[in-house]
Formats: C-alpha cells, sequence, structure tokens
C-alpha cells in the first residue's frame, strides 16, 4: 500500500470518529444543554480533526519525499552498476568467433565480398576517389570531388581493421601518409560525405 493509500485511510478514520463523538455529546445530554456545550465541542472537534489532518498530511508529503528520495538514488546506483559493467568489459574489435556455423559461414562470405571489392578498387582505380567496376577505371566528378584524395581508402580503413585484413590496412595507411591532402580540393564537395567517410576513417588510424 502506498503512502498516500494510508493517508487517504487514516483521514477517513479521523472523519468518522468524529462524528461518532458529536453523536455521543447530542445523545448524553438534553436539547437544552446541548445549545452552548455541544456547540463549542463541536467546534473543538472539528478544530483538532483539522490540526489532526494537517500534520497527517505533512507527514505523508516528507514520507513521499523520502520514498522518491530512495528510489532515485537506487536507480542512479543501478545505472552506475551498468555503466561499470559496460565500460569494464574488454571491447573486442578483432577476431571474435561466433559459437554457430551459420554466423561463421556469414561472417566468411561477408570478408570474402570485402575481399573482392578491395582487390578491384586496388588493381584499376588505386589512389582515386572510387572505382568503376564495368569500364575497371578511377571514377571522377563524384561527391567527393575529381582530385584523387583515395576515399575509398579511407573509408575502408577501420573496415579493414575490423575484419583483420591487416595486409590491406597496412597499404592503404602507408598511401594515406604519404599521399592523402585534402586541401588540394578545389571544386564544391558534399561536405556530409566528406565528414563521415574521412572523419571516421581517420579516426581509426
Amino acid at each position: 500500500t502506498s503512502t498516500r493509500d494510508k493517508f487517504d485511510k487514516t483521514t477517513s478514520l479521523i472523519s468518522r470518529l468524529a462524528m461518532l463523538g458529536i453523536f455521543l455529546v447530542s445523545c448524553l445530554f438534553p436539547a437544552a444543554e446541548l445549545s452552548d456545550f455541544g456547540h463549542k465541542y463541536v467546534m473543538e472537534v472539528r478544530q483538532q480533526q483539522e490540526l489532526l489532518l494537517l500534520e497527517i498530511e505533512r507527514s505523508v508529503t516528507r514520507s513521499m519525499k523520502q520514498e522518491e528520495s530512495n528510489k532515485l538514488s537506487l536507480n542512479s546506483s543501478l545505472s552506475s552498476n551498468i555503466t561499470k559493467e559496460l565500460f569494464t568489459q574488454p571491447i573486442i574489435i578483432q577476431g571474435g568467433e561466433a559459437s554457430d556455423s551459420q554466423s561463421r559461414a556469414r561472417r566468411k562470405f561477408v570478408k570474402e565480398m570485402m575481399k573482392h571489392a578491395w582487390d578491384g578498387y586496388a588493381a584499376h582505380a588505386w589512389g582515386k576517389n572510387e572505382v568503376r567496376p564495368v569500364s575497371k577505371s578511377g571514377n571522377s566528378g563524384t561527391v567527393f570531388g575529381a582530385s584523387d584524395t583515395g576515399a575509398t581508402i579511407v573509408d575502408s580503413m577501420d573496415t579493414l581493421f575490423i575484419m583483420g585484413m591487416d595486409e590491406e590496412f597496412a597499404r592503404g595507411k602507408q598511401w594515406i601518409a604519404a599521399n592523402l591532402n585534402l586541401t588540394q580540393i578545389k571544386e564544391d564537395v558534399n561536405v556530409f560525405e566528406i565528414n563521415i567517410r574521412y572523419v571516421g576513417g581517420l579516426l581509426s588510424l
């Protein structure tokens, strides 16, 4: 039962007791004697009732605030413990085999597709922003501009690292260190694409 429910039950009981007291007075004393005494008694009972209810209301308010404070403290403690558990667990970026064969087969297939795409780019458009898979040539004039700023290389760095393609990652990192120069871009580019691909890729180095 909540604190508010207890308060409602208590106030109801007090009201009933007060009405019972008034009823008893009216039964014990004749009407003539009740005029002054009974009026004073009724007023006194009502006054005491109001004071008692006021005190109960204050007590209930204090109890409710304490309960709310305890809940907040408990929630804060639980949240803190969960946060600690999340940040104390080792983060597996590379490796980590799945327990079931289906997941392992899917991972293997995705990695092979990445290897195929990367090898095609490296063979036919190395240093260009993108590769044209049909004509097997570099693609210019895209959202990255016409300059040779290796968008595919930079954008692929985090994926290469996570997939454990260390040789490809090392080659891309070497190209970035020796050739990447965004100041050579003179034409209009898509700022959003530049941010998510270049900044995201460079953060993995």
